[in-house]
């Protein structure tokens, strides 16, 4: 599957990915910045107060109301981590217009609001409206507290922001609550027009119709906004661990978490990102992986044991929930299977188990078009260029010295366990 891609204007593009597997189509604008901690809480929470109203639909009922018309159209805020790049923007879900039995033009209609929610915000004297903004604010802040409440997550947070606590990365995604706290309907307008002003901004249709076309609707949409200076958004990429770092946290919980960050050797923009890929199958991805059908299975030492890694910045980590008294076993147990797979000792089942779990995991991709996009999206950022297809070919010809080399690139960097306490009644 291929990609169209062409420039809007400056710090604007358009990626088109043609597909007429869907009775829907997508569309999405995001806009990209650095991530810092101001950055990341006022992005958290711009598209959100947004959504509250704009000039034309001031409030949420009439926002409701539209979009109902639209064959229950959606639009929805939109905002992530990659690497060390805060995304913030919309995306939309919207029926064909073929499918319309009334010949409500349901893609015009979505596009014209879209406009609204990017570039007719509701205003108050150069502000957004207080009542909005303190209640987003809230909100937001209530989810900031809340995350303490999923521990599996909460682990792995602390792990990252640990691990990489004199980088971006270890900057939560909806940022820290005192953060947005300082923020105000004046602050947060500005910060909308400097994003406008300076982000680059990628824009996304997954759909059916001929790319002339939606070139033409996507180029007036975009008319009157201003050019982007387009900042440079960089992930630093640290390749190797100094040193083992270790960190004891208690909390209020019956089930310990044990996590480990590790740093890869490698990342998504080397190149050679689908040899881990298949190494990280092998270790800890999948339900015959070496963590779950050892640590877990055979030696029941844990809970759970899994694995997760972030490309673009070329970082692993492996989480589990455990036993306070298997702290030390299942840590030394983890590090014994990342050693078994550095000596090449993994059979050639498992090998090709691994590959087959990654052909069958790209093949999904077209299952979603915010997979797809989210794909393309990284692919974007890494400044490289290939399809799932291309991947899948990539990860066929993956061989043991490959698994073996991509392993032996790995250091651990940080363990952070949060060790259980009594629960409160």
């Amino acid at each position: 599957m291929s990609i169209y891609r062409t420039e809007i204007k400056k710090g604007i593009n358009l990626n088109i990915i043609y597909t007429d597997k869907f009775k829907t189509d997508y569309f999405s604008v995001k806009y990209f910045l650095p991530v810092t901690r101001q950055n990341n809480a006022a992005s958290s929470l711009l598209p959100k107060v947004i959504m509250r109203g704009t000039a034309g639909y001031p409030d949420m009922e009439k926002i409701s109301y539209a979009l109902d018309d639209l064959y229950a159209a959606d639009i929805y805020p939109r905002v992530s981590s990659r690497g060390e790049t805060q995304l913030m923007g919309f995306g939309a879900s919207f029926l064909k217009d073929r499918f319309s039995v009334d010949g409500t033009k349901i893609r015009s209609g979505v596009l014209s609001m879209m406009k609204e929610f990017l570039f007719c915000p509701l205003l108050d004297n150069g502000a957004f409206l207080s009542e909005y903004v303190e209640s987003e604010k809230k909100q937001l802040i209530d989810a900031i507290n809340a995350r303490k409440d999923n521990k599996t997550k909460y682990a792995v947070q602390r792990c990252e922001e640990i691990m990489c606590e004199n980088e971006p990365y270890g900057i939560p995604t909806l940022g820290y609550a005192d953060d947005v706290e300082k923020i105000t309907p004046k602050t947060l307008c500005d910060f909308y027009k400097y994003t406008l002003e300076n982000a680059p901004c990628e824009i996304y249709y997954i759909g059916s119709e001929g790319k002339d076309i939606i070139e033409r609707e996507i180029r007036l949409l975009f008319a009157d906004a201003p050019e982007s200076q387009a900042v440079s958004c960089t992930c630093n990429i640290v390749r190797s661990a100094s040193k083992l770092r270790e960190a004891v946290e208690e909390t209020d919980a019956e089930q310990s978490k044990l996590t480990i960050g590790f740093r890869c050797g490698t990342a998504l923009s080397d190149g050679d990102w689908h040899k881990f890929a298949v190494f990280a199958q092998i270790f800890g991805s999948s339900p015959t992986s070496k963590l779950f059908m050892n640590v877990r299975e055979k030696l029941s030492l844990c809970y759970y044991c899994s694995l997760s890694a972030d490309p673009l910045k070329g970082i692993m980590l492996v989480y589990s929930g455990i036993k306070t008294e298997n702290r030390e076993k299942a840590q030394k147990e983890i590090f014994a299977q990342l050693e078994e797979i550095k000596q090449g000792r993994f059979s050639e089942k498992e090998l090709d188990n691994a590959k087959s779990a990654i052909i069958n995991s790209y093949n999904s991709l077209f299952d979603s078009p915010s997979s797809l996009e989210g794909w393309y999206t990284g692919r974007l950022m890494a400044k490289i260029s290939s399809s799932p297809e291309e991947a899948i070919e990539l990860a066929k010809g993956v061989n043991r010295e490959d698994v073996i080399n991509a392993a032996n690139k790995i250091t651990a960097d940080t363990v952070y366990f949060m060790k259980a306490g009594k629960v409160n009644e």
